[in-house]
């Protein structure tokens, strides 16, 4: 527990299901730590757009889009009675890996042909 803070740690030894409580810790600090890479990769796309072709632009854009909607979807079904949908979630999860190598792939055809 050493790398949560000191509320995290008060949250979880004075709740009378521990478990649980790790668990929502947990969950909360990963979607912190998903919004960071999010907000990143964003900062990154604005910066060097003036290098990317419109095409894959827009498609890394759709991407981090769609993860970002994953993070909402998680962080309201973080909520007590909540019944979002998944949508953007399950995507993520399907097909997160592949669409990543597409842009991958986008990418290094670019470069090559530079």
């Amino acid at each position: 527990m050493s790398d949560f803070s000191d509320d995290q740690k008060t949250e979880i030894t004075s709740s009378t299901d521990k478990n649980r409580a790790y668990s929502s810790v947990v969950r909360r600090t990963d979607l912190s730590k998903a919004h960071d890479a999010i907000y990143e990769a964003r900062i990154s796309l604005m910066k060097e757009s003036i290098f990317i072709q419109k095409a894959i632009k827009d498609r890394i854009l759709e991407e981090i889009d769609l993860y970002h909607g994953a993070r909402v979807e998680k962080l309201i079904g973080l909520q007590e009675n909540s019944r979002i949908s998944e949508e953007n979630a399950n995507k993520v999860i399907a097909n997160g890996l592949k669409n990543l190598n597409q842009i991958e792939g986008l990418l290094r055809d670019r470069l090559c042909r530079s």
